[in-house]
């Protein structure tokens, strides 16, 4: 049971994040207001409002929290990781199509993920081309795969069968494929063209990614031709 000192120093904690939630929200511009209030209800209060912002930013850090591990530069700080938070749910709160939005908050993440070097490299599997990974727990998963060229196209299949998960396949900073959150019920394939100066690519793995329980997924990616 916690002593009355620390339900206190809690209880500062939380204030000075609403706080500072509320600060980050009187920031925003009309039309970044009037854009989360199209997508939740023209009837929503401005209280709702920042309490659903505050949502965006909590998700996002605990997005970012969840891929931290053993970094190989200084591991970002909290309040490091509260900044990117906010940045991050601006680019959920931008213009833009759902799916445009998601991809700029990916790439974003990825990125900021990148300069720390703090991908989760103690979770990442290696797989040899045309593998197939299967996971059935409700733990996001990071599996590499190495293509053995740094430019050409491959194939990715997936299958999620009724419960929807979500495939993000990211090669650098830049994100080649989303499928969305989705339930396939059969195998879905895309063709994915890719060129830089990387010969792997990471295949992020979002399982009941509408909070749902006991998924199951697949996915196989072919290697380049020529490989």
């Amino acid at each position: 049971m916690q002593s009355l000192y620390a339900q206190e120093q809690q209880a500062v904690k939380d204030r000075e994040k609403l706080m500072r939630a509320k600060d980050e929200f009187m920031a925003l511009s009309s039309s970044e207001k009037d854009l989360l209030k199209q997508r939740l209800g023209a009837d929503i209060t401005d209280c709702d409002l920042l309490q659903k912002y505050l949502d965006y930013v909590t998700r996002a850090q605990m997005d970012l929290v969840s891929y931290l591990g053993e970094c190989k530069l200084l591991r970002p700080s909290k309040a490091d990781i509260e900044k990117q938070a906010y940045f991050l749910a601006h680019s959920r709160l931008g213009y833009g199509t759902f799916k445009e939005r998601e991809e700029s908050y990916q790439k974003s993440k990825l990125s900021w993920l990148k300069t720390w070097d703090c991908l989760r490299y103690e979770d990442v599997r290696k797989n040899a081309c045309s593998n197939v990974a299967k996971a059935g727990s409700n733990t996001p998963e990071t599996v590499k795969v190495e293509l053995g060229q740094t430019s050409g196209s491959f194939t990715f299949e997936y299958e999620t069968y009724g419960v929807k998960d979500r495939m993000i396949v990211a090669y650098g900073s830049s994100i080649l494929f989303d499928s969305g959150c989705v339930d396939t019920n059969g195998w879905k394939s895309a063709s994915i063209p890719y060129n830089g100066k990387n010969s792997d690519v990471l295949v992020r793995v979002e399982p009941n990614c509408e909070g749902a329980s006991d998924t199951q997924w697949l996915f196989k990616l072919s290697c380049p031709a020529g490989n």
